[in-house]
């Protein structure tokens, strides 16, 4: 598992990476208030929100990325962002999608 770290909060690779049909996120904020976790892909297009909500100090949550952009279609073979923002700063991953 590769986590990276800000302050003590956590987003982290549940599996797999690369992925081929669906990969998970886990996250634990260290600070309770708003938190969203989008991917973009290397152009700086955002193809899929997967959280923009509200969690607690120490929660912990897991979060799937079925392969799917926001509109519904498959997302392209390549290297996606995954962008943590919350009250303990951003935190970035990188995930490869392949077919």
């Amino acid at each position: 598992m590769r986590a990276s770290l800000c302050a003590v909060a956590v987003i982290a690779f549940a599996g797999p990476n690369p992925m081929h049909g669906r990969t998970a996120f886990k996250l634990a904020p260290a600070q309770s208030g708003h938190v969203s976790v989008d991917l973009f892909d290397l152009a700086g297009r955002k193809v899929k929100s997967l959280l923009d909500g509200h969690m607690m100090a120490g929660e912990t949550r897991e979060l799937v990325w079925n392969g799917r952009q926001d509109d519904g279609r498959n997302a392209a073979t390549g290297m996606y962002v995954v962008r943590m923002k919350s009250a303990d700063g951003v935190q970035m991953l990188r995930v490869v999608r392949m077919k």
